[in-house]
């Protein structure tokens, strides 16, 4: 089964530039909001995961998932509701994220030296 928001950024995206490296950020939701294991919404969200990670690896990218049932989903002060988190959870994404981009932009970097320069 195709995921139609993946053919959407595959359209938007396909012709990016070498060297541009794209990453997702899937957000965390509060484990009573996330769907149980064998119902169809949570293997549609399995299917859209891998989706994105194979999309992110196509452009050198990663893919941060944090909607998953941990620690973080399950204490109930880092959120306001089900799907809206506390600044304490965005303030912890944004340390990830932001390693995740460095680490893009090291091995982008690594990537192109190995290549030499383009012709």
């Amino acid at each position: 089964m195709g995921i139609p928001a993946i053919a959407a950024l595959s359209a938007a995206f396909g012709e990016l530039p070498a060297g541009v490296a794209l990453s997702f950020v899937m957000p965390p939701t509060f484990y009573a909001g996330l769907p149980s294991i064998g119902d169809p919404a949570a293997d549609q969200i399995v299917q859209c995961k891998g989706a994105l990670i194979a999309f992110a690896e196509r452009f050198g990218g990663s893919f941060l998932d944090f909607n998953v049932d941990g620690p973080l989903a399950r204490d109930n002060k880092n959120f306001m509701d089900t799907a809206h988190y506390r600044r304490n959870v965005a303030n912890e994404m944004a340390i990830q994220i932001g390693a995740a981009l460095a680490r893009n932009a090291h091995a982008s970097a690594n990537s192109a030296r190995e290549q030499g320069p383009r012709p």
